[in-house]
């Protein structure tokens, strides 16, 4: 999870997966959560999290789980949440 803010906090690839994993079902999580947990608004957590599954999914998932975490993402980003 590259970032060119040298400030942000570091943020596990880990982390942010099993965040998305957790809220998935519940349509992402609050914005306010994503903030308090790492520091980014929720569109930079979505993009995040939409990279992570379209370039590393989990192997651990089931590919309906995943696809259903990036329509979440997908949702999300364009709703601007």
């Amino acid at each position: 999870m590259a970032t060119s803010d040298t400030s942000a906090p570091v943020v596990s690839a880990a982390a942010v997966l099993a965040f998305g994993r957790r809220w998935s079902a519940y349509g992402g999580g609050p914005a306010e959560d994503i903030m308090v947990e790492f520091g980014w608004t929720s569109d930079r957590f979505f993009t995040e999290l939409l990279q992570l599954l379209s370039t590393h999914p989990p192997g651990d998932l089931p590919a309906p789980v995943v696809a259903s975490m990036i329509e979440v993402c997908r949702r999300r980003i364009w709703m601007g949440q």
